[in-house]
């Protein structure tokens, strides 16, 4: 007998479950916690761009993505996203390509391929956040919270993702809102607090 397909709550169940695996996964392997909360935060952008789950996309959703969304982007930008979606389906089709099938009758496959890759040197593929005092400062537990994966999920890594640029790049609400597309008031909050984490370490130091 042919197994009903899953219901939407248990694939958005699924979803935040596999991008913890994932994250998960890369700390396994040594990856810095930045560099881990960079690829999520590529991968979230996509997300919120294509408004399904990534295991959805096809060869041409990559190519509208990457050859018009991001087409007047920094090369580094485009890089460094496109090798965090490889990696996410290297990790889906390596853990759980069985269990999407299954779910969803999909074979999963790689968006990206030789045709449709943005081309640059491998240098850039991967964004390593500084590591100021008052950065680790901020994503000091975040450590703790890989280790058991429970909050790992899509708003609580966007938010970290979201004060991680403000702290490193200086607490600009134009410049939050124009990277992550967010509201002039959001933005703005955002701005704040890492002016005030900033302050507070900076008070802190000896």
């Amino acid at each position: 007998m042919k197994a009903a397909p899953a219901s939407a709550e248990e694939l958005k169940q699924f979803e935040t479950d596999a991008l913890s695996g994932c994250v998960l996964a890369r700390a396994s392997a040594g990856l810095a916690d930045g560099t881990i909360r960079g690829d999520v935060g590529h991968l979230d952008q996509i997300r919120s761009w294509f408004g399904r789950p990534l295991w959805d996309m096809e060869p041409a959703d990559a190519d509208a993505y990457f050859g018009k969304v991001l087409r007047g982007s920094p090369s580094g930008t485009r890089l460094a996203r496109s090798q965090a979606l490889t990696t996410y389906f290297m990790f889906l089709e390596l853990r759980h390509k069985v269990e999407l099938h299954r779910m969803t009758g999909r074979v999963i496959e790689c968006p990206i391929d030789e045709m449709n890759r943005p081309r640059g040197t491998k240098d850039a593929q991967l964004r390593i956040p500084p590591s100021e005092p008052e950065v680790g400062t901020l994503f000091a537990g975040w450590g703790g919270e890989l280790a058991t994966c429970q909050e790992a999920t899509l708003e609580r890594l966007r938010v970290d993702r979201q004060l991680e640029e403000a702290m490193a790049q200086g607490p600009d609400p134009l410049h939050l809102a124009e990277v992550f597309g967010l509201h002039e008031k959001t933005a703005m909050r955002y701005a704040e607090s890492a002016r005030a984490l900033l302050e507070q370490a900076a008070e802190t130091d000896p």
